[in-house]
Parts: C-alpha cells; structure tokens; sequence
C-alpha cells in the first residue's frame, strides 16, 4: 500500500512524509524473502525520489540484508555488542561509501566504533565530508507497557456506559433536541397538489418503546450553484441541501431561517411509512404560486448569503482549493512550502560554501606558514645556543672576543625576529578561525530565519468570497419533506433523524 501511494505521488527533492519502522527483524532478512522484503528494498531504492524518506531501526545490523544496508546514506550507529554486527555495519558504510566514489577508512572506522561510550552515537552521512560523533540528551519514559485484560475492562468500562442508551422509562431533563408538542396530529395524509413534490425523510434512529411517530412538515431544496473565478482557477459545482422546518407559522423569509444540511444525511422515500401520524400542514406549503416565489426566493438568498471562501497566499502566489479552510490550506501547501524553503536554503548554503572554502584555503596557508616559521624559530634557537655555548667555552677557556661574539648577537636578533614572525602567523591564524566560526554562525542564524519565514504558519492569507453565479444555479429539488418525530407520554417530541437531533 505505502509503494502503491508513493508512485501517485510527482517526484521532488524535499521530504515529503516519513516511514519509521522498529524492530525491523523478520521483514527485511539477508537470506529468506518474506512478502514483506521486495516492496521494502523498492522503497530503499526509489521512495527518496518522491519526498518519502525511510527510517529503520533494529539492535542487529546482521538480520538486514546488505542491499538495503548499501542504499542508505545516512546512519545512527551506537554501540555494537558482536563482531558480526560490527563486520556487518562495516561491509554497509563501505558498500554506500563506494556508491557514492568517497573514501573510506575502515580500520578508523572500526576503531571509533569501538570507541562509542554510553549515550555516544556516530552518526555517517554519504553527503558529508567524515563522521560525526554526538551524545544524545537524557531521556525519561513514563510508558505502562502492556496492559491486562482487566485493566483494559476498567479503562472501557465509562466509555461502555456512554454509549448504552438510555431507557425512555429513565427520568432526567429532557434532550437538548426535544421540543414539546403543541400541535394537534392527524391520523390522515394530509392532501397536496401534483405540482408540490412530497417527500418522505426515512429516519435513522429507532424510536423508543411505547412512543407516538409523527411527521412533521419542512421545506427542502437541493440545489447547484455554480462558483467561477478565472484568476483564482476556479470553475467548481457545488450540491447543497436547505432545510427550513416549521413550527405551525411560516417565517416571513424561510430561507433566512433555514440551515445548510451535510451532504450524505438525507435518505429520501416517495411514501410514508406506516404507523406515523401528520402535523397540521400549513395552508401557504400547499400553495404551488407560493413555491414558485420560494423558488425565486432561493436564488437570491444562495447568491447572497452562499459565498464560496478561498485563501490566496501571497508568498507562493496561489490560491486554495474549495471546500478547504485556513488550516486546510495551510497543511496543503505545506509540501510547496517545504521545497521552496529547500531551493532557498541550497541557495544560500551554496553562497556561504564558497566563502567557506576560501576561508579554508587561507586557513590552509596560514598553518602552513606557521609551520614553517615555527621551523625556522627552532633552527634559529639551536643556532643561537650553539653559538652562545661556544663564546661561554672560549670565554672559560681564556679566547679573546673575535667574530663570535658578533655572529652570537645577530643569532639572538634573528631568534627574536623569527619568534614575531611566528606570533604575527599565530596571530592571523587566529583570526581566520575566528571569521570561520563567524561564518558558520552567520549561515545557521540565516538557515533558521529562512525556516522560520517559510512555514506554514507564517504564510499570509488573504480570503477572497466567490459568489455563485446567480444565472447559472440549479434547483434540483424543492419539495415539502416530512421529518420523522416521536413523541413520548409525556408530549415531549424528538427528531428521529440524526442531523437534527444534534442540532
């Protein structure tokens, strides 16, 4: 399943989701082919070209076949406890190293692994220059662990009693949705013309024991409206349900006081069901001249009150798609966020690599150069003793001051000049290590501001309402429905319909 979505997916170079799986032993053997081991290795090879990234984690480098091993490039290595997991790592970091035409170090390698104290990880990635040794912060697990039978039972047990219904024979206020009954039911179907459509809403709640079914009347429209905006490529249809439920008097604009009903809810018959009574129907939803004025009514209100919202995004130039609100949009664009965040950042990594490398090279010249004076400083002191050493003899010894002396003082005044020369190299040295730290700081303050502009929720969104195009709206269906009610020895009336009973 996961193989199949990442192939609908359109290739990028920025991640788009993360596969984590632990425990890895068992699906991706070095010897048996387990179901579970050719769609694992065709991700290995291919999932890093769609956005989908791969993390496997086991205790056990030897039970993962060498193939996978080779084709990833980045590894968490902690301490190994046997020499076949540790050959294991070794014969992977070598097989990716050679993939990607880098050196590699084995018998190093062998030694800093050997080397990994507690909560000491090595951490080798094919696109860097070596590995990098990291200590992981403390960590604190307030996890149960596996959970009893009866421990399961006590934790359901609330949940079990809020879903049992209750009785109707249970005393209590009544439900938020009841209403009581003041209208006078007719057991007789009341008479409508033909060119008033009737229908009948087929409950989907059972009533409860010993109560009265009644229909009550309302008004239902199923229309569709028709949003165009060219700049924002919009050119959509749209279904949507109206209903307007009466309560024995007709409001003065019904569609103001209806409400828009979820697609999927209604469940519509031509005939009533049996054992239902009628409310009293009001005289004007038998009037065919006053749905033709519904009719008009209706057009105006979905064109007036039944905008369509978009959010465009002024960063990435684009615009939402319907039916999506601000967070929706925003968790939509967040994969366009997250490559143009990525051609961002290789931008600007790219410039500070070359100021880097240039940084380097001078760094390179300035070691060199103190070397090389350091160097010289020892020779000159050596000289110097030696000098010194034989003018102190010739003094022991009686000898009249001759042109050893003179060649002393100039040894001593070359030691000086050489031991400037090396503080002065010391001294850039210094400073270029310093504007490289600089640097490097400068690039990861820069990386962070460019994460922190280019997320999703710092895009700025602009709502836009798209009216319907008030010629182009459909009327389906406006019909007179009846809503299936109960009402308890008490008079208390509830709908039998899900939708308006948690209204």
């Amino acid at each position: 399943e996961l193989l199949s979505w990442m192939r609908t997916q359109p290739g990028t170079s920025s991640l788009r989701a993360l596969f984590y799986m632990d425990e890895i032993f068992g699906y991706f053997p070095p010897s048996a082919k387990p179901p579970s081991k050719p769609p694992m290795l065709a991700l290995l090879k291919q999932a890093r070209a769609f956005g989908l990234g791969i993390a496997l984690a086991t205790q056990n480098p030897v039970d993962l076949d060498y193939k996978g091993l080779s084709n990833i490039g980045t590894w968490f290595l902690g301490r190994l406890q046997t020499q076949r997991d540790k050959e294991r790592v070794l014969e992977g970091l070598e097989g990716a190293a050679a993939q990607t035409g880098s050196l590699f170090d084995r018998g190093g390698m062998e030694q800093t692994l050997a080397a990994l104290g507690n909560r000491v990880f090595l951490m080798n990635n094919v696109h860097d220059d070596g590995p990098t040794i990291f200590q992981t912060r403390w960590a604190m697990s307030y996890l149960r662990g596996p959970l009893s039978r009866q421990q399961i039972q006590a934790l359901m047990d609330p949940r079990r009693d809020a879903l049992i219904p209750q009785s109707s024979s249970d005393s209590g206020p009544p439900d938020k949705s009841s209403v009581h009954l003041s209208e006078h039911p007719r057991e007789t179907r009341p008479i409508v013309p033909n060119d008033i459509q009737e229908r009948f809403w087929i409950p989907s709640r059972l009533p409860s024991s010993g109560s009265r079914l009644l229909y009550r009347p309302a008004l239902l429209a199923n229309v569709s409206c028709h949003y165009v905006r060219v700049s924002a490529g919009l050119d959509s249809w749209v279904d949507k349900f109206l209903l307007y439920q009466t309560n024995g008097e007709l409001a003065d604009d019904v569609w103001k006081q209806s409400r828009e009903l979820p697609s999927g809810v209604l469940e519509l018959a031509s005939e009533p069901q049996d054992d239902y009574a009628f409310a009293e129907l009001p005289a004007a939803m038998t009037s065919v001249k006053q749905f033709k004025g519904w009719n008009k009514d209706l057009r105006n209100h979905l064109y007036r009150h039944f905008p369509i919202r978009l959010y465009k995004c002024r960063e990435l130039k684009a615009t939402s798609k319907p039916g999506q609100d601000e967070l929706d949009a925003r968790m939509a664009w967040q994969q366009q966020v997250r490559e143009l965040r990525d051609r961002e950042k290789e931008k600007l990594q790219s410039k500070f690599a070359s100021k880097l490398e240039t940084l380097k090279s001078k760094i390179r010249t300035a070691q060199k150069r103190v070397s090389r004076e350091q160097a010289q400083y020892d020779q000159e002191k050596w000289k110097t003793a030696l000098h010194v050493g034989q003018s102190v003899l010739g003094w022991f010894l009686g000898n009249k001051v001759t042109s050893r002396g003179a060649t002393t003082g100039r040894s001593l005044g070359r030691v000086a000049q050489e031991r400037t020369d090396v503080t002065l190299a010391s001294e850039t040295l210094e400073e270029l290590e310093q504007q490289k730290i600089e640097l490097q700081d400068e690039c990861e303050r820069e990386v962070k501001e460019l994460q922190d502009k280019f997320n999703i929720n710092a895009l700025t969104l602009e709502p836009i309402d798209i009216p319907c195009r008030k010629g182009d709206i459909k009327v389906d269906l406006l019909a007179l429905v009846w809503v299936p009610w109960q009402v308890d020895s008490t008079g208390t009336a509830s709908p039998l319909v899900e939708t308006l009973a948690d209204a």
